[in-house]
């Protein structure tokens, strides 16, 4: 298990503040994608937190039914621009 200390240095590492660390969290969280913590880091290094909600919600307002891979695919999709969503 990593520890509390290795967290808060990776984070001091990537330069993110607690606040973006936390959205970071929230949304891998909401995904069920903690896996890919650092993948969402990096995204709220880059991305607007704006566009970041907005792309969440597309990706989990899609049907159990019509996810062919995964809600963070979906996500990572969207944030990139691969589909049309507005960036900030």
């Amino acid at each position: 298990m990593i520890s509390y200390q290795q967290i808060i240095s990776f984070i001091e590492t990537m330069n993110l503040t607690q606040e973006q660390e936390r959205l970071a969290r929230e949304i891998a969280s909401k995904l069920d994608d903690l896996k890919s913590i650092n993948l969402h880091r990096k995204f709220v290094l880059k991305y607007s937190e704006t566009h970041l909600r907005e792309c969440l919600a597309v990706a989990l307002s899609v049907k159990d039914k019509d996810v062919l891979v995964s809600r963070g695919a979906i996500y990572n999709s969207q944030v990139t621009g691969y589909v049309n969503c507005s960036r900030n």
